[in-house]
This record gives structure tokens, C-alpha cells and sequence, in this order.
């Protein structure tokens, strides 16, 4: 190799580690030897390292995948003896594990039976099956996963029997977020009622003069200003997402709380028009501080409705709002913006 061959090769891998081409990284200088031997077209070499990087790329996901979806070890559909089981049917079992569209409806798969019977070798192998079809999956037991509620309610000093609203956002009135109508609801909801905590994650300007308020009129049994948090934890803890807005673009948080089962409390703002159904995932209201306190009462009053939007809401999200949808979405906008057509 020259001195002109050593630098094209130095600037080259430099340039696939700044595109994230580890495999092409490795394997390019083998092919490109090949290539030059052999005659090969320049597209034929670079499909071949092409080729070869989807693929590690895929087998990278999967190994992150599995890692991350706890999955008891050893349990799969190829050492499952579906003999022993006659009542389970196998291509019933395939299907599922090929992901069919229950995953994409939010249907959920319950497997019933006595100790001793296979439903965790079941549960793990079609777990192990849908990761190898490019699922994500979480293997976890219904035991830890009422401990985990229970430790992140007691974390933020929630009682048992609380009614738990929550605001994710900055803290700043210029946006505008209307912060101030979630201290109005504390206030509004009375001494009379018990059991209402409102939790206010994020940060901003107006926090000082949040609390402030809040310690002026003796509100600090019932709002919380938690700083900046981790909002998984706090989603598990709560009962509805306040989002008063006066003006809001493509709200992440909606999206991020739906997906734990969430509903929401919006303004009518652009932004979360396609992530809430009314009535069945959430409620939306006038950007209007009486009604939207109004409507809060009325959901936190009533937690039968409110476990009732759990499931809609998380289903929700999973069927209307995957990436693909968005990426769908963007490419259309950007065929819009730079040719001025729509495509069909």
C-alpha cells in the first residue's frame, strides 16, 4: 500500500466510525483485496459489505434485545413439549411468536394453568420469539411489577388510597404551560375531599415562585414540586396526565405516558390532537382555566373511569403512534416541502 492508498484508508475509517458502519469498518479492506482480484463491480462490493452489516447490526439488536428482556434462561419453543400440553395448540403458538397483529392491537395474552404445567416456559419462549422476530419484550413477574408501583409510590410519600395527578414539563408561563391552574385544582378540590396529591416533574423559571405559592397558601400536603425526575417512575405512580397547555407542538410526554397506560387531561392544542380518543384514552378541553380544573375534578373523582382508560391508552399509542408512523409521516412532509406533491 502507498503513501496515497495509506491515507484514503486512514480517511475512510474515519469516516465509517462517524457513520456508525462498524461492520464495513472491519471487514471493508478483506473485500476490497477480494474485489481487486476477482474483478469485481463496484456495486457488487459494496452490496457485500452492505449485506453484512444488516446483518450485525441485527444480530447486535437481538443481543441487546434478549439482554434487556430478562428472559429465563433456556426456555424456548424448540425444548417446550408441546405433547405434554395437547390443550395448547402449536401453530396457535407460532403464530403469536411471528407477532401477528394482536401485538400491534395491544391484545394481551393470558396463560392460565396449574403449578407445574409450562406457563413460564411458555411465557419465556415466546418471549425468546418475538425478540428473534424483532419484537422488544420484558420478562417479568406481576409480583415485581406491584412492588415496583409500590416502591415508587412510596418514594414520592403517596398513601394507598390517593389520587395522583401529574405534570411533566418545564416550569415557565412564557411557553405558556399554565402551571398556576394546577395549584387552582389543589385548591379547588378542598379540604372536605382527602387523597389528592398533584406532582409536578421538571424544571424552569417559575419554580420558585411556584413554591412560594404553595407554602403561602398551605398547599404543600397536596402539590408536589419534584425537580427534574425520571419520568418512568413517576408515570407509574400517577392516575392521570394534566396537560394544561396554552400551547403545545408534538408532546413526547403524552406519547411516553400513554405507552405505561396513562390517561390525559389536555387543552385543545395542536400538538396532542391524534394522541388522545375522547372519552376513551383521555379528555380534551378548551385551553380555559375553569374548565379544565373542572374536567380534572370530575376524572379524579372517578377512578373506575380512569382504570378504564388505562388499557385504551396504552393501546392506543402502540397501534396509532409507532416510529414507523412518524417516519411515514416526515417523509410525506419533506416530499411536500420539496416537490410540492403529496404522495398517494
Amino acid at each position: 500500500m502507498n503513501g496515497s492508498e495509506a491515507v484514503d484508508a486512514a480517511r475512510l475509517s474515519l469516516l465509517l466510525t462517524e457513520l456508525r458502519l462498524p461492520a464495513i469498518k472491519q471487514l471493508w479492506p478483506a473485500f476490497a483485496e477480494r474485489a481487486d482480484k476477482e474483478g469485481w463491480p463496484a456495486a457488487r462490493t459494496l452490496a457485500a459489505l452492505a449485506e453484512h452489516e444488516v446483518a450485525e447490526r441485527g444480530r447486535r439488536r437481538i443481543e441487546r434485545h434478549l439482554a434487556e428482556a430478562r428472559l429465563p434462561p433456556g426456555k424456548s419453543l424448540d425444548s417446550f413439549d408441546f405433547d405434554a400440553v395437547p390443550m395448547v395448540s402449536k401453530a396457535q403458538v407460532m403464530a403469536l411468536v411471528a407477532g401477528d397483529s394482536w401485538l400491534e392491537k395491544g391484545d394481551n395474552l393470558l396463560v392460565f394453568g396449574p403449578p407445574g404445567g409450562g406457563k413460564s416456559h411458555l411465557a419465556g419462549a415466546i418471549g425468546l420469539g418475538l425478540v428473534e422476530n424483532g419484537w422488544r419484550v420484558l420478562f417479568t413477574r406481576t409480583t415485581d411489577l406491584v412492588q415496583r408501583l409500590q416502591v415508587a409510590r412510596r418514594e414520592l410519600a403517596l398513601e394507598p388510597g390517593d389520587r395522583v395527578g401529574l405534570y411533566v414539563g418545564r416550569l415557565d408561563q412564557r411557553h405558556p404551560k399554565n402551571c398556576p391552574w394546577l395549584l387552582d385544582l389543589a385548591a379547588a378540590w378542598g379540604e372536605r375531599r382527602q387523597g389528592l396529591k398533584l406532582l409536578l416533574a421538571g424544571e424552569g423559571p417559575d419554580f420558585g415562585e411556584l413554591q412560594s405559592r404553595i407554602d403561602r397558601e398551605g398547599l404543600s400536603r397536596r402539590v408536589h414540586l419534584l425537580g427534574h425526575r425520571e419520568p418512568l417512575s413517576v408515570y407509574r405512580a400517577a392516575d392521570l396526565l394534566l396537560l394544561p397547555s396554552g400551547r403545545e407542538g408534538f408532546s413526547l410526554v403524552c406519547a411516553e405516558a400513554m405507552c405505561t397506560g396513562l390517561p390525559i387531561l389536555r387543552t385543545r392544542t395542536a400538538g396532542t390532537a391524534e394522541t388522545v380518543v375522547e372519552g376513551i384514552t383521555g379528555r380534551s378541553v378548551d385551553i380555559d382555566r375553569q374548565a379544565f380544573i373542572r374536567a380534572a375534578l370530575e376524572m379524579l373523582g372517578d377512578p373506575a373511569l380512569l382504570e378504564s382508560m388505562r388499557p385504551a391508552a396504552a393501546a392506543h399509542v402502540r397501534q396509532h403512534l409507532p416510529f414507523t408512523h412518524q417516519l411515514d409521516q416526515t417523509q410525506t412532509l419533506y416530499q411536500h416541502l420539496t416537490t410540492g406533491k403529496v404522495p398517494p
